[in-house]
């Protein structure tokens, strides 16, 4: 059996975990050989290095983030079974890039460069859209009045969000309109070739 990489990605409250951890377990339940990698998983065992970069305001994320997907690849090639992954090219890694102001080219490079790193895991990515403002709303609601506060906060403290004067709810939800309006996961399969489908 060959070694299949799902990579479920989308907004905050699109239903990644849920979606990704419900394919597992009816892939598992089929008989099919798999593992379900939830983003605390992934966080804890590929991404902690670039994750503590990024709050610790180093340099050269970009080069960071290679080098964990570097890892990740190292661990799995010649895996056999599919793996099923709770956001982690999107979601948990490239939002990162924007919010310190990462030039656009620059992340596309960067996303080319990781999906290139990935072609051995033979990765399929699937992204679960949404309406935009009723997704984070019904977020914020669901996840409560702490999580809305640190998420905003976060995202204010963004060099991407300073240069804006971007503040606030009205802010949080202007920093994911930009990113779905520019993700290179909007436009019409332009990874089909670099993931091949």
């Amino acid at each position: 059996m060959e070694t299949t990489f799902l990579l479920f990605e989308g907004l905050y409250g699109s239903g990644k975990s849920t979606t990704s951890q419900y394919v597992a377990d009816q892939l598992a339940h089929n008989g099919i050989q798999v593992e379900w990698l939830d983003e605390y998983q992934l966080l804890s065992r590929f991404f902690w290095d670039f994750a503590a970069a990024f709050y610790q305001g180093e340099p050269n994320l970009g080069d960071r983030l290679l080098a964990s997907w570097r890892s990740l690849v190292e661990t799995y090639a010649g895996a056999s079974g599919t793996f099923v992954c709770d956001g982690p090219f999107l979601t948990n890694n490239i939002l990162r890039l924007l919010a310190v102001n990462t030039p656009e080219a620059a992340i596309g490079r960067y996303a080319e460069d990781t999906l290139r790193l990935l072609a051995p895991l033979n990765p399929r990515i699937i992204y679960l859209s949404s309406d935009l403002h009723t997704t984070l709303a019904k977020t914020c609601r669901v996840r409560g009045a702490n999580w809305t506060r640190v998420n905003v906060a976060q995202t204010e403290s963004f060099a991407y969000q300073r240069v804006r004067s971007r503040v606030g709810l009205d802010g949080f939800l202007q920093y994911f309109c930009i990113r779905q309006k520019h993700s290179a996961l909007e436009q019409p399969d332009p990874l089909g070739k670099l993931v091949g489908r």
